[in-house]
């Protein structure tokens, strides 16, 4: 992976509860965040699951790299789950 040089930003640990999905609670909360990292003109990083890649494509942001980590020593039935850094 190529090296990038900050300042920047770090959007991290955004979960939102299975019974409110798909409502756009996910997008609000990243939206304010762009909003903040906008007025500081600072580039944002994030390290998002496959399930919440889309979202952050949607969003502006390009994908930089992937990682698979192994989650079975942690009780996860698969046996990686795949990280993808991305930036905006």
């Amino acid at each position: 992976m190529q090296s990038h040089k900050g300042p920047f930003l770090v959007l991290d640990y955004l979960a939102v509860h299975p019974d409110h999905r798909r409502k756009g609670i996910a997008s609000a909360l990243v939206k304010s965040g762009l909003e903040q990292a906008d007025i500081v003109e600072m580039k944002v990083w994030v390290m998002a699951t496959k399930t919440a890649q889309p979202m952050y494509e949607k969003l502006g942001f390009e994908l930089l790299d992937s990682v698979e980590t192994p989650v079975t020593e942690f009780g996860i039935a698969e046996p990686h789950e795949k990280a993808f850094l991305m930036k905006r």
